[in-house]
């Protein structure tokens, strides 16, 4: 049901990291959830959520510290019409230095 899901994280030199997420569904009547969660030596330090219908996406930004490994986790989970679980998915970033 997923057709593809991803997740990328970018950190500039000043420390903004960019953190993107996107899923798409076989089916516009599927509902789906997707999370984005940026994590800091493998512990979630910030997360954000977005739902809709058959594509969705997140774009968002947040300002670390240095001297440690991130990464962005994206996770989607997909519903049919009446809210039953259809589907559900998880992508990782690459891990990224800063």
């Amino acid at each position: 049901v997923i057709s593809s899901l991803d997740g990328t994280l970018e950190i500039s030199r000043s420390g903004r990291a960019s953190c993107r997420a996107s899923v798409d569904v076989s089916s516009l009547s599927y509902n789906v959830t997707l999370t984005c969660d940026l994590c800091k030596d493998g512990t979630v330090i910030k997360s954000w959520t977005a739902s809709g219908k058959g594509s969705v996406s997140l774009d968002k930004s947040w300002y670390v510290t240095s001297g440690s490994d991130y990464q962005v986790v994206a996770s989607a989970t997909v519903y049919n019409s009446t809210g039953n679980y259809v589907d559900s998915g998880t992508a990782y970033s690459d891990v990224v230095s800063y």
